[in-house]
Formats: C-alpha cells, structure tokens, sequence
C-alpha cells in the first residue's frame, strides 16, 4: 500500500483557524471531566476513545440541550495529532459546528493516536471512534455522519469505505490521490510546492521518478479512487476551485469515479474556497453555504426534516447568522473601520476633522460614524464598528471592507474591546485595544498579568486577534494563567514603508517609545486590575513588534519580566532590501547609525547582560522561510544571547512565511509560555492536601501487563492535589510517595513514577496542573523499589520516555523485582507475585558526580547508598521568580536510618542544597510547607537548608531516627 507519510505531514498547518485550545489529554481510566455549558444551551467535555491496541485518543463531544438521543456527525481535523485542535473544534461556535447544534445534533471531535503515523491504523482508529460514539447513551445509534477536513478528509474518504454510517462529507482530501495530483500539476493546475514535494518522496520509494508515477503504476498501489466500490454510504464533497493543496480535477475525477460505480454523490466546489474554509479558515460566504449544504446533506440521509428558524434552505443562500457570529462579524467591522481610520488621519491626532474631512473619503467616513453630530469621528466613537446612521445606499460597505496594510492580517476577536487614552506626548487620542480574560468580572479583588502585543508595519492595535483567541481557549482550559492582553497602537507613521519601530524617532516627530512607558503602561496599571510589576508584565510582538518588543524589553528590563518575537523586523543599515532602508533612512533612526544601534536588540543584549542573565524569560520565534532582514538577524540574536549565557526559547516552526496568524496556528500550544512567566494556573480547588479523598478503584489492566494489572490493594495512601514548588517543579505524588516533575525546554521530567496502580493518580495530577502527560520526556528513578519506579514501565512503553538510573541499580529493574517470589508491601497489604513492577530496560545508566544538561537544565548525579545500592541524590539548580536568585535543590531518591548512612549524609552535607525534596512527604515535611506557601509564606517554605542538614544528622544517627 502506497504510504501516505510524508505527503500528508505537509499538511500539519492547515485546515483550522479556529481558537485553539492547548488541552492535551491522556486518560487511564479515570473519572471524565465534568460537562462545560455553553451560551446555546448545549454541554461539551474532553473524552477520550480506545483506539486500536486500546491506544488511548483525545476527543471531545458536545451534546445539544435535552436528554436525546440525538444524531451525532464525528469531526476529524486536517494535519497531524492535535489535541487542541480536537477540542476547539468541537467547542467551535460557528460554522459548521454552530449549524449541527443548532439542528439538535451532537457533535463528536476525534484526534488521531499520539504520534501519529499517517497509515491505516488511524482509518481503524476512527471506526473505533464511531462505535464508542455508538454506545453513548444520548446518542441515537442508527444517525451518524462523519466530516472531515484535509487529512481528516482523507480519513473520511477511507473510512466510508469501511464503517456503516448515514453520509460522510470529506473535505478538501489532502493527497487523496497522488497520481491525480501529479496529473493534474501537469495539465497546469495550481499545486503548491510542498505537495509537489511530498509525492516526489512517494515516487523515489517505488524507485520512480516524479513524471513515472503517472506511466508506472505500482502494483501495490491504493487510495480512496481505487477503492470507490467499497464505499458504504452517500458522499458529499467540498473543496474550492482555488485550493492548491486538493485541485478541483481530482476532487471532479473522485465524483465521477463515486458516480459510475454507482455511489450516491454531491459535488461542492465554489471558485472561492481556499484551504480550510469548510472549517473557517478563512470565514467567509462560502463557509456558510457549505455549513448549508452539509446540514441539508446530513438530514436528507438522516431522513430528518429541515428546520428553516437554524439553517436556510433556499439553494444558494448562507447560513442563518448565529448572535455569536453577528458579534464576531461586528468586531470584524470595527477592526476594518480602524484601519480605514488610520488612512484618512493624516496627522495621527486621533480624529476625522478639517481637511481630512473636507475629501470625499472623509466625508462619507463622517456620515458613517459621527454618533455626536458635532462633524468629528473620534476612535471612540467606531468603537463599536457600528455607523450611526447607515444608509443601503451610503458607500459604507466600501468603507468596512478596505483592505489591510503590508504586515496586517485579516481576522478579528469579538473578544476584544475598543479603547483609548489621552497621549500628552502625541498630544492627542491613541487607540489600544483590551482583552479581559474569563475570570476577572468574577473575582472584584484579584489582579492579573498582562501582556502588551505590539503589531507589525501597517497594522493596528486589533491584529493582536489571533493571540487573544488562542490564548482565551488555552486559559479555559487550565493550560496558561489568566492574564489581560493589550493590543498597542504602533502609530505606523506613512504606512508600512516607515513603520515607528516602538522607539522614540530621532527628530522627536513620533516618541512611540515614550507613549508606551510613560504613558500607556500608567493608564493599563490604573484603570485595571493589573499586578503592576514586572515579574507581571510581558510584552510579545510581530515583525515590526518583535523587534519594538525585544528593543523595549531590554532597554527597560526595570518594567517587563517576558518578552516573545515573532519573526522580529531586526533591521539594519544596508541590510533587508529597499523596504528596510526606507524604515532605517526615513523612519525613526533617520539613517543615524548610531542612533539606530542603541535601540537594536543584538546590541542592547551586549550591552546589559547582567539585566537580562536568569532574570527575564525570552522567546524568539522564526519561520524557515522568513525574509533575511528576520530569519537571519533572529537567528543572529539567538547566537549572541547564547553567547553572552542569557537563556532562552529559540523556536522555528516551520514554513509559516510572514505571517502571525499561521505563527500562532503551527503553535497551538504557545500560551503555555506564559504558565512559566507568570507561573501556572491555580489547579482547580477541591480538597485540601492532606484532606482524605473518596476511594477510587482504578482497573489497570490495560495499561500494566500480567500479575501487575490485576493489582487489587487496600490503600492507606490517596491522591492528593498537585502543586508547584518553584521555578516549573510541581509536586505530584500522593499522600504517602512523592513524584516530582519538573519543566525543560525538551519536554517534562519525572523524578519517580510511584507504584503502578498509582500511576493514573500520577497523570491525573500531571494534568490538572496543564500538562500532557504524552510530554513526559525522562523519567528517573530516585532508588529501584517498587513505590518509587512501579511507573517507569508504563512511561516507557506507552509515551516512549527515557529511564534513567544509578548504574548500581540498572540491574535490578531487568528482573522486576528486588526479591522475586517474595511477597511484596503494596500499599499497607502483602501480596505474593512473581514481580512487583514491569520490567524495564534502563536507558541511561548514571554515574557518581555525572552532570547532564537537558532542556535549559542542568542535573548533578550524586551516589547516596545505603537504601539501594544505587540511591541518588539529585542535584539541580532553580530560579526563583521574585527576586531572581538562583536556589539549588536538591531531591533524595532514598535513606536508610542509623550509622551506616553516616558517610553518605558526611557526602551530602557538602553539597550546598537550600531548596530539598525527600522520597516521601513526610521526609521534608511537603503538606507543612504546602500550606505555608498557599498561605504565601516568604521567603518559600521549600527552602529549608537547616532543615536538611538536620535531616542528614537524624538518618545518620547522630540525633536518632526521626
């Protein structure tokens, strides 16, 4: 069978724009997470379905109001696995998601396995959706649909040939068929390079080249037009004739092969509909008609009647708009409005008057939106985005649809307020625009974080859209803190060509510089509830604002504790091309080159180190196939700051061009930055600690082969909420064995992984506090006994993490046990087993004194026997956010009271730890010390270095046992 790997994997990026949600979830068989409400009445939660191998696969379902059973249409999503692209979309409040509820169908949004293989396994994986969608009791068994869109489209064509459903809608099929493809590439249709350059790779691994794989057919050769006279159900087909990734002939050519195998098919290919509109990317008339189409689709093949109050049925006409659609439609318009604002205000002071209102534009402008009658529009007054008076016959269709500047993208957020302040500097009005994140119109008393996005050349204050929706749905989720998002207007002086580079310009027309710090930052902290310090304030931009945001954070380190740059405009003399040369002759630096260097970023780092070194979290963000003027000096940058021992994040996502809305779509998960700049999410309250939990029997035996999965014990030990320590190290253990785990650039580490029938409290802890535990890179052992490894098999099969060891106890987790045959403590209860955990191969085997660096961490291995041979001490450094210190800590894998550890504890008394972990909580007192820092106890309660030389001397002998 022709593998569909790489062809399909130049697809990852596309398919949703959608708020992306960063819940990534992996469940053992625990409790489902409780129904979220939503304005229409309908409820929607993460769930998950056991795909082949009983491989366990995110989902999210969402019911509409009512007991059912309803029909149901399962969702796929284009590109590779993606949990929060799963989960968004099936939260989606528009088209088509908004359409099945409104019709009272539920919706099921499935991903594909972790680490996705792009192979038919993933085509039996959705089957298995289907019938777990099947068994739900609300679900009306006999009504099911299926709709997928790129990849997932793919999928929707393979499966329809192998599972019974009413209808299935495969959209914009990536790759559906790659000699159709490389035929119709030939007969001149658009197809763009990547997938060009996919099926290449396919034809080189059947020995042919490129313009063979046309002639020379593979005998082993299959796809979805191969397999027509399978397909089990009616097939409606969307993609637009102006797709390059699903060219309109292959799209024809399936339909017609559907037809004379005498399949029941529609075809819906409107000339405008790039890739992705099916799902909203772009929101535009012909997203709505295909919600139309497919609604009408479904419930002909549900034989359900159409109701005309939710969607319209005349042939040709859009969707009924939905109140959230018309509110998001409305913040569309008042973006448009402002950017049609900023051409006619010639003078940047703020309002429509005079000479700019004597010229046609202005004067149609004025009539639009003069709310006052006084002749003058001011940003406040299109606020709202709504013209006073419009008239059908006015040009205000003209006025809202003006196109955007250079670096400005098209897109909005009804999630934005329109906003202005009094600037004494530019002695006028200056917009911004407002985020106000979930929780503050609930708590009165509560501050919050902020960030300031800066846009790029051309834009405005609402191009911060796309990073107020992805973040809004990762703070939903648990998965960033909530915090205020504050979209600056950069004033882009003359257009795009001589944007204001956030900086003061040098003959003083524009102190941009001076209106942010001095001005805008004072209004922010005064008017809302900010935390109004540094370690509270972050500033992210693109382009043009990445550079403005990198030049601000490091000329005044005093007033930003973050700082992140998306493909930053990092210009210089010479350098960048005509556009650049115009910024750096005729915009701020006035082709002063020392002017232009005390404000360029590589030289601000050179200069002030000390300021920037293990004080503020940097993230530099890049595209593959950014100009030179950003991908080369970012990368300039990364070097110097490397260079200089100032750490930070240095992420190329790949080909995202110049542009933040595919920035923000390759990285779903970039809130999660901000969990670490600000610290993470409070987990949601539930009981205290060390307040008893409910008994929970977990069944393993999916999860842990053997003996093992038949664990059945009576617990003295019980689940406990997670917490963090400091500086991304949480706690999260249970009441009677601690885990640790700690973040790194290369993914988490687990500093033991607790007996094996507690491991699902173990993820359920790794979640809670935001995390995937699918992101669970290491995991090391602190000593080689049952509750301290008992985990480590399942981390490693199941995730693929590595396990790492003291040499001197790597053997005995072969074998699986300390003491084959010999009954074994399981929790309080003795049983007698062969083993008392899954063997497993260790993958590092460590070494007295070793220090390894992983992921921007740095751990020193001490050797600390006398519990095991191998017992570890783990060494490794901290940073503490509020005053910036750095505090070692230090985490004891295991002891053994009385004289024999004295030479042990004389080693360990060496090491300068302030910051000490024990194996258990009771080793270092953890729920103490948990509560005192709940309770904000300064300095944290964790650091306790006479605490831990006084634990040394007790398990030594010296005081007695404790």
């Amino acid at each position: 069978m022709l593998s569909l790997n790489p062809f399909l994997r130049s697809f990852a990026l596309v398919s949703l724009a959608i708020p992306f949600s960063c819940a990534l979830v992996l469940s053992v068989d625990v409790a489902p997470v409780a129904w979220e409400k939503f304005s229409d009445g309908s409820q929607g939660r993460v769930e998950e379905y056991r795909g082949v191998n009983e491989t366990p696969i995110t989902a999210y379902v969402r019911k509409p109001k009512g007991d059912g059973p309803f029909p149901a249409v399962v969702l796929i999503h284009g590109g590779g696995e993606s949990a929060t692209g799963t989960h968004a979309l099936g939260r989606m409040t528009t088209a088509p998601t908004e359409n099945f509820i409104a019709r009272g169908w539920a919706v099921y949004s499935i991903d594909f396995r972790p680490q996705s293989p792009f192979l038919p396994i993933e085509w039996d994986d959705a089957c298995r959706a289907i019938a777990t969608l099947r068994a739900m009791p609300f679900v009306d068994a006999k009504r099911i649909a299926l709709m997928g869109g790129s990849h997932g489209g793919y999928n929707t064509a393979r499966v329809a040939s192998r599972c019974d459903l009413s209808c299935a809608i495969p959209c914009a099929a990536a790759a559906i068929d790659p000699v159709e493809v490389a035929k119709a590439q030939q007969a001149g249709e658009a197809v763009n390079q990547r997938a060009m350059d996919a099926i290449r790779k396919q034809a080189a691994g059947y020995g042919l080249m490129l313009e063979e794989l046309t002639t020379k057919l593979p005998a082993n050769y299959n796809t979805p037009l191969t397999e027509v006279a399978n397909v089990r159900c009616p097939l409606l087909l969307i993609s637009g004739r102006n797709d390059s990734s699903s060219p309109p002939s292959v799209m024809e050519t399936y339909a017609q092969k559907l037809r004379a195998a005498g399949k029941q098919v529609e075809l819906y290919l409107p000339d405008n509909g790039p890739h992705g509109f099916y799902f909203g990317n772009p929101r535009i008339a012909e997203t709505d008609e295909a919600a139309r189409r497919a609604v009408e689709f479904i419930a002909k093949h549900f034989a359900l009647p159409l109701k005309s109050s939710n969607v319209a049925t005349t042939p040709g006409k859009t969707a009924a708009i939905t109140p959230a659609a018309t509110k998001r439609e409305s913040a569309n318009d008042a973006g448009k409005a402002e950017q049609l604002f900023r051409r006619l205000d010639k003078n940047n002071d703020g309002k429509i008057a005079g000479d700019e209102a004597a010229s046609e534009p202005g004067k149609k402008f004025v009539r639009m939106f003069d709310k006052n009658g006084d002749g003058i529009v001011t940003l406040a007054e299109i606020g709202g985005g709504s013209p006073a008076s419009p008239s059908p016959q006015s040009d205000a269709g003209k006025a809202k649809s003006a196109a955007p500047r250079a670096e400005s993208q098209r897109g909005d957020s009804a999630l934005l307020q329109s906003k202005s302040f009094q600037s004494a500097a530019l002695k006028g009005e200056v917009s911004y625009t407002l985020y106000l994140p979930p929780g503050y119109e609930n708590d009165k008393q509560r501050r919050f974080p902020v960030v300031f996005w800066l846009h790029g050349g051309g834009g405005t204050p609402r191009d911060c859209w796309k990073f107020v929706e992805v973040t809004d749905a990762a703070i939903k989720v648990g998965h960033c803190p909530e915090m205020l998002i504050v979209g600056v207007d950069g004033r882009s002086r003359g257009g795009a060509r001589t944007g204001s580079q956030y900086s003061d310009w040098k003959d003083g027309s524009l102190p941009m510089e001076t209106v942010i710090i001095k001005e805008l930052l004072p209004h922010i902290d005064q008017t809302c509830r900010t935390l109004g310090t540094r370690e509270g304030r972050s500033l992210e931009g693109f382009s043009m604002g990445g550079h403005g945001a990198l030049h601000l954070a490091f000329r005044h380190p005093d007033l930003f504790g973050a700082v992140t740059a998306l493909g930053p405009a990092l210009i210089m003399p010479g350098d960048g091309g005509n556009r650049v040369q115009e910024v750096y002759q005729n915009g701020a630096y006035k082709g002063d080159e020392a002017y232009w260097r005390a404000h360029d970023p590589l030289t601000l780092a050179e200069k002030n180190p000390v300021a920037l070194k293990g004080k503020m979290f940097i993230r530099l963000i890049t595209g593959e196939v950014e100009g030179n003027f950003t991908h080369r000096r970012t990368v300039e940058l990364s070097a110097k700051l490397k260079s200089l021992g100032i750490e930070h994040e240095f992420i190329r996502p790949g080909e995202t061009g110049h542009n933040y809305v595919k920035y923000y779509e390759a990285m779903p998960d970039a809130p999660k930055f901000y969990a670490k700049a600000f610290g993470q999410p409070a987990p949601p309250k539930k009981s205290a600690a060390t307040d008893p939990a409910p008994p929970v029997c977990y069944d393993i035996s999916k999860s842990f082969p053997g003996e093992i999965g038949q664990y059945r014990v009576s617990r003295t030990s019980r689940p406990v909420e997670p917490f963090e320590i400091m500086d991304g190290l949480y706690y999260v253990g249970n009441s009677q064995v601690s885990a640790h785990l700690l973040t790194t650039t290369n993914g988490l580490v687990l500093m033991d992984s607790t007996m094996p029938h507690q491991v699902p409290w173990l993820l359920d802890s790794i979640r809670k506090l935001g995390f995937d535990p699918r992101d669970v890179k290491v995991v090391i052992g602190g000593h080689a006994h049952l509750d301290h490894i008992g985990g480590h098999w399942y981390f490693q099969q199941h995730h693929g993490a590595q396990t790492w060891l003291h040499e001197a106890d790597a053997a005995a987790t072969e074998s699986g046990a300390w003491q084959p045959g010999k009954p074994v403590a399981l929790d309080g209860t003795l049983a007698t087993i062969s083993v008392a955990f899954p063997p497993f191969k260790t993958d590092r085997r460590l070494r007295d004194g070793e220090t390894v660096e992983w992921g921007g961490r740095k751990f020193t291995f001490h050797l600390a026997a006398g519990h095991t041979p191998g017992t570890l001490f783990i060494e490794f450094p901290l940073r503490d956010k509020s005053s910036g210190k750095i505090t070692i800590a230090g985490m004891l894998g295991g002891v053994r009271a009385g004289a024999a550890f004295a030479p042990t504890a004389a080693r360990l008394r060496a090491v300068d730890v302030q910051l000490w972990l024990g194996a258990h909580p009771n080793q270092n007192k953890t729920f103490d010390k948990q509560r005192l820092l709940r309770e904000r106890a300064q300095p944290n309660p964790f650091i306790d270095p006479v605490g831990w030389q006084e634990f040394l001397k007790r398990m030594s002998g010296r005081a007695g046992a404790p």
